[in-house]
Parts: C-alpha cells; sequence; structure tokens
C-alpha cells in the first residue's frame, strides 16, 4: 500500500494517511512546484530556485533546508488560526513538492548526489511527499521523449534508488503536446509495464528478472505512485483515463487562463468538466495551475456573483483571475489533488514566493515572503482549508458584499 505523511511532524495540518486503489479514497497531493529560475526547461541540470549549484555538499543541504522550512512556515502551516481545518475532517491529504527531473541531472555523477539529498530531505527530513516530474531540454522543447535511452536509463536509475521510499511519486513525463493522443498512451503504457508487475506483488522495490541483454529493471508495487500527464499540455485526461492499460495510475492535469477564452467563472468550471470529467477526479492532481501574484493584492479574494461573472469584472480573463478561481473552486468540490505553479520560482510573477533577496529586503537569499496573501489563501481553499465561503481567515468577518469591494482595490 501506498503510505503518505502530510506535514512535518509538528505541521498545525498533519496527518498519517494510507491510500487504496478505491475510487473514493485517494490521497490528494496538496503543495507547490519549486521550479529552476530558468524554468524547468533547460539544456544540463535542474537547479531549484534559491539552491546555490556550486556550494559543497552540506552547503547545498542547507539551504535546501531553509526553504522547505520556509515553505511549511508560509504555506502549510495553519497560521495559529482555528479555522484552518478541511471542509471534510476525513480527507485525506499529503503536502506534497513537485520537483523536475532530466536525463542531464540524474545521469550527472556531480550534480546528482546532490540533488537526491534535497528530495531526501523533503521526505525523510520534512514529512513531504516529492513528485518528480521528466522535464524535456530547452533545446528540444517539441513535446516528444527525443532520446528513449537516456529516458529509460534516468527513470531506472530514479526508480531503482526510490521505489522503497513511498512518498516518492514518478510522473512520467510533463506536458506531451508533441505526441499524438495514442502514442503518448503507448508511451506511457509502456513506462508502466517496465515498472510495474502484474498482478501486484507485495514488496515493493522488487525486480523483474531480466532478459540476457537487460539489466534488472526496478520494480513498483503500487501504481498510485505513477502520475501519467494528459494529452496535450497535460490539459485533458479524459482518454488516459479510460485507458486499461493505466488503471490505477494518477492522472496529471495542468490547466492556464489561456487555455480558454471565458471571462465567467461557471465557464471556466464547463471547460474543467470537459477535459477531466468528475467520475475522474477522485485520481486526477492538478500538478500545474495558478496566476500572476504581484498585481492587485486581495484579487483572489474576490467571490462570484449572481450572474457567475467575476466581481472584479469582465476583462476577457486576461490575468487569469477567473480561471484560477474556478480552478480552485472545482479542485475543492471534486476534491482533486492541487499543485501550484510555482511556488517558487526566482523572477516568474506566478510565483506564490519569493526570497528575501530578490526582494532586496535582506542578504539572506533562504528567507522568503508571500507575494499574495490573497493567492495564498485561494491555494489553501482549493486543498480543503477553512469552512467560509470566502477562502481566507482575514476576509470570514466581512462576508461577500466587503470582499466584493475589496476585490476591486
Amino acid at each position: 500500500m501506498f503510505l503518505l505523511h502530510a506535514g512535518r511532524k509538528n505541521a498545525t495540518a498533519s496527518a498519517k494517511t494510507t491510500a487504496t486503489t478505491s475510487n473514493n479514497n485517494w490521497t490528494k497531493l496538496v503543495g507547490i512546484n519549486w521550479a529552476d529560475a530558468r524554468d524547468n526547461f533547460v539544456d544540463g541540470w535542474i537547479i531549484p530556485s534559491g539552491i546555490d549549484h556550486s556550494g559543497a555538499p552540506e552547503e547545498v543541504s542547507r539551504q535546501a533546508d531553509q526553504i522547505l522550512s520556509e515553505f511549511q512556515r508560509l504555506l502549510f502551516s495553519g497560521d495559529n488560526d482555528t479555522n484552518h481545518t478541511t471542509n471534510n475532517p476525513h480527507d485525506n491529504y499529503a503536502f506534497t513538492i513537485r520537483l523536475g527531473i532530466n536525463p542531464a541531472t540524474v545521469l550527472n555523477d556531480d550534480w546528482w548526489p546532490r540533488y537526491q539529498d534535497i528530495i531526501d530531505r523533503a521526505v525523510h527530513d520534512h514529512g513531504y511527499s516529492v513528485i518528480l516530474a521528466c522535464w524535456e531540454e530547452a533545446s528540444h522543447r517539441n513535446g516528444r521523449i527525443d532520446n528513449p535511452d537516456e529516458f529509460w536509463k534516468m527513470w531506472d536509475k530514479v526508480v531503482q534508488i526510490f521505489a522503497g521510499k513511498d512518498r516518492v511519486l514518478f510522473e512520467i513525463f510533463n506536458e506531451p503536446h508533441g505526441c499524438a493522443d495514442e502514442q503518448w498512451r503507448n508511451w506511457a503504457a509502456r513506462w508502466v509495464d517496465r515498472h510495474t508487475e502484474h498482478p501486484p506483488h507485495t514488496a515493493v522495490n522488487a525486480t523483474r528478472t531480466p532478459g540476457p541483454d537487460e539489466e534488472t529493471i526496478p520494480i513498483l508495487s503500487d501504481k498510485q505512485r505513477i502520475l501519467v500527464s494528459g494529452t496535450g499540455y497535460s490539459e485533458h485526461v479524459t482518454t488516459i483515463a479510460k485507458d486499461k492499460r493505466l488503471d490505477g495510475c494518477r492522472l496529471s492535469f495542468h490547466l492556464y487562463s489561456w487555455f480558454g477564452k471565458h471571462t465567467r467563472v461557471e465557464s471556466w468550471k464547463d471547460e474543467l468538466d470537459r477535459r477531466v470529467g468528475i467520475e475522474h477526479a477522485p485520481r486526477t492532481s492538478v500538478t500545474e495551475w495558478g496566476a500572476p501574484m504581484k498585481i492587485r493584492p486581495n484579487h483572489y479574494y474576490c467571490s462570484t456573483s449572481s450572474n457567475n461573472q467575476s466581481s472584479y469584472g469582465d476583462d476577457g480573463d486576461k490575468d487569469g483571475h477567473e480561471s484560477a478561481l474556478a480552478m480552485s473552486e472545482v479542485i475543492r468540490d471534486w476534491k482533486m489533488g492541487s499543485i501550484y505553479w510555482p511556488g517558487l520560482r526566482d523572477g516568474d510573477v506566478y510565483s506564490l514566493t519569493e526570497r528575501k533577496d530578490t526582494a532586496k529586503n535582506t542578504t539572506d537569499t533562504r528567507h522568503l515572503w508571500v507575494t499574495n496573501q490573497s493567492g495564498k489563501a485561494r491555494l489553501q481553499w482549493s486543498f480543503g482549508f477553512y469552512n467560509s465561503a470566502v477562502s481566507s481567515p482575514g476576509m470570514q468577518e466581512k462576508g461577500n458584499d466587503q470582499a466584493n469591494k475589496t476585490c476591486k482595490m
């Protein structure tokens, strides 16, 4: 079985849960992406923002510890608020960090041990679940697996290392937009067949007996640790969900405002129903969604009015406001996983946190601040936190009318 710990040992909302393949008992993955400042589409090593890749292993570990602690303090704690509860006290969720990998990162003997230590510290010292997602390199960026030999070498190595660590999950390939639907499903099915055994066995890190020309291939016993991206820019999961070869795997879905031209929250909800479908929601994690954070500070407290138009007004959703509101509501209502893009990425206007040195507040590069408190509240609302219709403890006393006024500031 797939055992997940939600948050650090001392986290306000921490929990220890066991997920099964029951449609109603998938552990929700809730958290953030921690990304390279250059984006994770890079030629060479992926280096999470705030990490000095030139540092000695112990220095990289110290930097990672500080940033992971800041995520916990700023985004995953209850802020000592008594309303920091889930709508359903029986909801299972796991605080999650999504990190990028590529062959250059994993197959390099210099950087990989330090990167692996970041992953291990997130899991063992800070209690997070970690999604390791494969990004293609910048020089290709065509939505295809361009070097299958390196792709398989990378994944064989990663699964071998982390097969016995239940809180590490594996996202086969990010945004396979260069593959036709059937072509991508065949790639995913091949990955699942290579790294799982049929029927499932009891040993987590058992290995399939290799053929005469094969090396030993690591095996997973739980498909819930595998995420299969939707087709296109991970934007449609319905055909993936219906492929029997991928039964038991999680589905990875992305949504951004440019995926549609809606100006109403309800229209975005209808769009999500077409792209995901409520019947597939329990196994779906929205591994990327977001909107600009360095704009009107109360922007995302907004509720919807009786005509389903955003209380901010008809702006064509040019800033992603309506899609972000809809995404948070649908994630919460459908109990999907919610991984915001990005929790930290230097220089990204969507980033929910920023390093204080980049904000010129201090010379300490690993202390963070929240760029938009209403955006944080909207993210936590998607997790299932709070019971108010307005998604922030600070707004609960003011009601929707005041929220709408504040929204227009």
